[in-house]
């Protein structure tokens, strides 16, 4: 058996970029803050945005965790912003137009990032009803028992808001789906498992760009499932 494999496999085909200026968006309203802290005037730019789940999702047949890997658009414009100063800490990546991107100097397969099965809650929908339907959309499994891991607040600096992380457990007779994702909603995902015996070497490998909450996914998976299993039996 391979430590890990694709579970499907889709031909992207990504160019025609343009640039335009973001007035309105069904996702996001960045706002500007201003307060006093310590009788010292402050001024904070933020971001509010949509809590989020996402799931540790384990098959137990093929003893893997099934991860997600999808094109992350503004994953690629960093990169393209990086590529095109003197260091990581060139302050020029900020204010640099990204109408001036040369879009050539980073080919759009290197914005493809592995994720945990996850989602927004933008729908009148519980947590566990908005991560079964990710799972269902995403990966094709039908799963009726999830488990809350734990929340927390992500991107504090600019969005602050709550993501919680589950965890659930498939196997091949829960499979009704292919996956992939909404393509109507322009969704084009990979499944890609991995062995559980290999999960460390995947965290170690930094040619594979992974967000933090894939990390600490896998890292309870490994450190922390055992124990948390004991504590709710």
């Amino acid at each position: 058996m391979e430590n890990s494999k694709k579970q499907n496999s889709l031909n992207n085909d990504i160019h025609s970029f343009e640039v335009s200026e973001l007035t309105t968006s069904k996702y996001i309203n960045p706002y500007r803050l201003q307060f006093r802290h310590n009788s010292q005037k402050r001024v904070w730019d933020g971001i509010i945005s949509y809590p989020s789940v996402s799931c540790i999702l384990y098959h137990t047949e093929r003893e893997s965790v099934i991860l997600v890997k999808q094109f992350r658009p503004v994953v690629y414009v960093n990169q393209l912003l990086e590529s095109q100063v003197s260091s990581q800490n060139d302050e020029t990546s900020v204010s640099k137009p990204i109408s001036q991107v040369d879009w050539s100097k980073v080919h759009p397969d290197e914005a493809f990032t592995y994720e945990l099965c996850a989602g927004i809650c933008d729908k009148n929908k519980s947590l566990e009803e908005t991560i079964k339907e990710e799972i269902l959309e995403e990966c094709g499994f039908q799963v009726n028992n999830v488990k809350k891991i734990r929340s927390f607040r992500v991107g504090v600096g600019l969005i602050g808001c709550l993501h919680t992380i589950f965890y659930a457990e498939v196997d091949d007779s829960m499979k009704i789906g292919t996956g992939g994702g909404n393509q109507h909603e322009g969704e084009f995902i990979e499944l890609y498992e991995i062995h559980k015996d290999s999960i460390r070497e995947f965290l170690n490998d930094e040619s594979k760009q992974k967000p933090p909450g894939l990390l600490y996914g896998l890292m309870w998976f490994l450190y922390e499932r055992e124990s948390y299993f004991k504590s709710i039996n």
